[in-house]
């Protein structure tokens, strides 16, 4: 059961490919630190190469027996959270969002689903970083010894 659970807004790029096989790419592109009051699909942006689109809602739970692996995400020089997305729809499904990067790495390996890491907003650093400090226990290295 999570000690923690945020609401984040999920915002992915279209991208037209360089090749005739596809028509779009969609990449996981950015994450708010809150959901904004806008309608799944809704388009934010256009450019020239890639579309914006917001994905909707998703959950970023944090658990205290992995408050480690959130010091080691805080503690990168940039500081992620990783999205998986699978096609369903115009817009694809938001399906996870988390902080955990062995956890973002282990979803690399799903297949059908798009992961990406993205910049951690800097208001879920600080929800993250002070949940590390109230749940993360350093533990000492024991070596076992042969009997």
């Amino acid at each position: 059961m999570p000690e923690l659970h945020l609401e984040v807004g999920v915002i992915v790029a279209r991208r037209t490919p360089r090749t005739a096989w596809a028509s779009a790419v969609w990449i996981p592109s950015a994450v708010l630190s809150a959901p904004p009051q806008l309608a799944v699909g809704a388009c934010i942006c256009r450019s020239e190469y890639e579309d914006l689109y917001y994905a909707g809602a998703a959950a970023l739970a944090l658990y205290a027996s992995e408050a480690s692996h959130y010091r080691d995400n805080l503690a990168c020089d940039r500081a992620s959270l990783w999205i998986a997305l699978s096609d369903a729809g115009e817009v694809p499904n938001v399906n996870m969002v988390t902080a955990d990067p062995y956890e973002g790495e282990a979803l690399a390996e799903v297949y059908g689903e798009k992961i990406d890491a993205v910049p951690m907003p800097q208001t879920i650093f600080e929800v993250i970083a002070d949940f590390v400090g109230k749940h993360y226990v350093e533990r000492q290295f024991v070596k076992r010894s042969r009997s």
